[in-house]
């Protein structure tokens, strides 16, 4: 990186994260001390930009600069923040400044523990043994420490940690370590942007794994926190992206641009930001699929010269990688070759998982190339790398490679070599194979047909259950509708019908005690119509399920309990009598919480995805024992168990007392319930 890049980084980053930094103070400790440390983060600047033009006189002129802070902590959180952004582009010199501040830091625990997660942060990239270590020594620290800043840092540290187990291939701990430890800590200490950069996370290794439903689901909860908290972020725009690569895969490729369209929303404004190059990589992901190699290869280009700026190797080696597929689908071998052999040789590659696709790459494109002994060598090292799951394919790979090179090399020795014995023996041994194969597959059959008829019996017994419960749910909605059309024309109008006669009689009587009696009158008549929308109402059938659900919302909202939605994609294809029983499962659940909860606050999201359909419903309310549910004792709980089984879906309840509650539900809309 060059010297220019230098002086603009330590210019216009550094002073943002101080600020961030400065903020944090001013919150715990009033606005002078905030107004000391911005005299202190100017000194600094000064000092960090003449850094590079000399650097032994302003060594000496930082020591003067920093004289007249009036706290430890102080310059050791300086020190701190200096040496995080000296470890991009001096390692030594950001170990120096952590030293320093370290020293400075001795005398107060927490800020020693915050010496020892930005120790870490920097060994991350080159000794995690060693980063490990200083993780634990800062949380050693943090834990006594009930503070604010203290669960924040605790949150980071095993952010950290995680992020450290998912490089050693340990997606479990990673995924455990997130849920279990970053977001509770990050909650803890207030700060949402946090909580919502871990959702983001946890949606990573399930998209590694193919559980793009998942993945999908955790990062759509990291942008609605985003949306509500900061709608500008960047990282939102990467969680877009990663939408967007989750349909590539699952071939939705209209959803996949929706979402890279959103993406682009947020990250034009930085054209040169490090999350530009997870987007060039997903669009040309996109183009690949669309077969416009051209645009395809734009993008990576662009991709690269932003991540090769920022030096990124994992970008570096994502977007090299689109490139061979690039190359791979254009018939180019021998390029997709040659840009693996460049990821192996400059260390681009140093996970287990991807230098085991890159060997199979490597003997793909050398079996397409003709050389079939190379191919050969690169499949053994891939089987040297292969899993149990793996192993059996790898091994019919290498022995199909080892036939076909031998074939090549000795085909005159192979059929020198065919006798009589040997063909005697294959008789025999293909007779005993065919009578175990006979043997096989009448054993299947047999268990084939118990199976069968179970399968059988199972789904006789559910198609009466669905269809005791339709009959159940359509005879309720008729006995709604019959209600709320008996009690809007006939006892509403007779109603009304009283307030004329009464009004005509009354007219002459002006008295406070008539006028109370019609006003009694009126609010009886608005009452009785109010029940009768609820019964059936009207928004549902007239505008559809997103319109019903948002007034629904609004009309639970009062002085008492705010009621917030979130509706995302949401289909007016969806059966009538399936968004009747959404309608009905929303109705019931936030009338639990206006019953039960004792909550201010309410959060319901909804959103769909093809033909499934999720509901979440938060509150900041009392809670209860998970452990104490009871479906069938509160007639509440067992009519939204029963819709949701009438809809194949699944319902899963997270709540502890005064800790509030958060219920998600699945639910398939397919109209074959």
């Amino acid at each position: 990186m060059g010297t220019k890049l230098k002086v603009i980084k330590l210019i216009f980053v550094l002073p943002l994260k101080v600020y961030k930094q400065l903020s944090v103070y001013r919150n715990q400790s009033g606005y002078s001390f905030a107004m000391k440390k911005i005299c202190i983060w100017l000194l600094v600047q000064c000092y960090a930009t003449g850094l590079i033009a000399q650097d032994n006189a302003v060594t000496d002129s930082l020591a003067r600069l920093l004289s007249v802070t009036q706290t430890d902590s102080g310059k050791a959180m300086l020190f701190y923040q200096l040496g995080d952004e000296w470890s991009y582009l001096d390692r030594q010199k950001a170990l120096q400044y952590l030293k320093a501040g370290m020293e400075l830091a001795k005398p107060f625990p927490l800020y020693e523990g915050i010496g020892h997660f930005y120790h870490g942060r920097i060994l991350m990239n080159y000794a995690r043994p060693q980063a490990i270590e200083a993780f634990d020594k800062a949380l050693r620290l943090f834990e006594p420490i009930t503070s604010k800043t203290s669960y924040l840092y605790q949150s980071r540290t095993w952010a950290n940690k995680a992020a450290i187990a998912q490089w050693n291939n340990d997606n479990q701990r990673f995924i455990t370590l997130n849920l279990e430890k970053a977001i509770p800590l990050a909650a803890k200490g207030g700060d949402s942007i946090r909580v919502a950069e871990d959702f983001s996370n946890i949606g990573l290794p399930f998209m590694d794994f193919g559980e793009y439903t998942k993945a999908i689901f955790y990062l759509n909860k990291s942008i609605a926190i985003f949306r509500r908290h900061a709608p500008q972020e960047l990282r939102q725009g990467d969680n877009f992206c990663r939408i967007a690569q989750a349909y590539i895969y699952q071939n939705a490729l209209s959803y996949t641009r929706i979402n890279l369209d959103s993406a682009y929303s947020i990250l034009r404004r930085h054209p040169q930001s490090i999350y530009m190059t997870n987007y060039h990589m997903v669009e040309s992901q996109y183009y690949i699929h669309m077969k416009n190699w051209k645009k395809a290869e734009e993008n990576i280009d662009a991709g690269l010269a932003i991540a090769e700026r920022m030096n990124s190797r994992y970008d570096i080696r994502s977007l090299l990688y689109q490139k061979v597929r690039l190359y791979d689908k254009k018939n180019k071998p021998a390029a997709a070759k040659q840009i693996l052999m460049k990821m192996l040789k400059e260390g681009y590659v140093d996970q287990d998982r991807d230098k085991k696709q890159i060997y199979h790459d490597l003997g793909y494109l050398e079996s397409e190339l003709g050389n079939m002994k190379a191919a050969y060598d690169w499949m053994v090292k891939y089987g040297d790398f292969a899993d149990s799951f793996y192993q059996k394919d790898t091994r019919l790979k290498i022995a199909d490679l080892e036939r076909r090179y031998n074939y090549a090399r000795k085909e005159k020795e192979l059929i020198a070599a065919t006798s009589k014995v040997k063909r005697q023996r294959l008789i025999i041994s293909t007779g005993l194979l065919a009578v175990l194969i006979l043997v096989l597959i009448f054993f299947l059959l047999y268990r084939l047909r118990k199976a069968k008829e179970k399968q059988e019996i199972q789904a006789l017994q559910q198609r009466q259950q669905v269809a005791v419960t339709q009959a159940l749910l359509t005879g309720e909605e008729k006995e709604r509708t019959r209600l709320a059309r008996d009690l809007h024309d006939g006892l509403g109008g007779m109603l009304a019908a009283v307030k004329i006669n009464l009004t005509n009689v009354l007219q002459e009587n002006t008295s406070a005690e008539a006028q109370r009696v019609v006003m009694q009158l009126d609010h009886s008549v608005a009452e009785l119509r109010r029940i009768a929308r609820n019964m059936m109402p009207e928004a549902l059938l007239r505008s559809g399920l997103q319109v019903a659900l948002s007034d629904l919302c609004q009309s639970v909202s009062s002085s008492h309990l705010h009621v917030e939605s979130s509706l995302m994609n949401l289909s007016r294809n969806i059966p009538m009598q399936a968004q009747i029983i959404i309608y009905r499962i929303v109705q019931e659940l936030l009338a639990n919480v206006v019953r039960h909860s004792g909550a201010t606050d309410a959060f319901v999201q909804c959103s769909q995805n093809n033909n499934v359909f999720f509901i979440t419903v938060e509150d900041n309310g009392k809670g209860f024992d998970r452990l104490n549910i009871n479906f069938s004792g509160g007639l509440g709980m067992e009519n939204i168990k029963s819709r949701v089984d009438f809809l194949r879906g699944k319902i899963d309840i997270h709540s502890e007392p005064d800790k509030g509650t958060i219920i998600n539900i699945e639910l398939n809309t397919d109209g074959k319930g």
